[in-house]
């Protein structure tokens, strides 16, 4: 079961990365990809209520938990703002092979500075 969850993830991940490159060859072509980020983090906005909703002990968590989340958050947007920039610029075929090496570097990260050891 894993295997294939692996593999649709791929997919999934594969299939948003076109999507990206079109959204910026198509309608954001010519201005900064920062538009296409900030949508996205207002589609989180829309989430948030449906979210608890369905769960609410989802959102309640300790002040520096919550702390940590935000700063986690705005590393991820960071992160995918420069990804947007980089599609911008160059070739799905030249920017998503780099941005695969996230698990590389989460794996060297996590045995620096947590200790982790690949199992």
């Amino acid at each position: 079961m894993w295997l294939w969850a692996t593999l649709g993830a791929i997919f999934l991940l594969v299939f948003s990365t076109y999507i990206d490159k079109y959204l910026l060859t198509r309608y954001f072509k010519g201005r900064e990809p920062g538009v296409l980020i900030l949508f996205s983090a207002l589609f989180g906005l829309v989430m948030v209520p449906l979210i608890y909703f369905i769960e609410p002990a989802a959102l309640s968590v300790a002040p520096t938990t919550a702390i940590w989340l935000v700063i986690g958050g705005l590393l991820s947007i960071t992160g995918t703002i420069l990804y947007l920039y980089a599609m911008n610029t160059d070739e799905v075929s030249v920017v998503a092979p780099l941005f695969q090496l996230i698990p590389l570097w989460n794996y060297l990260l996590g045995y620096l500075f947590l200790s982790e050891k690949l199992s």
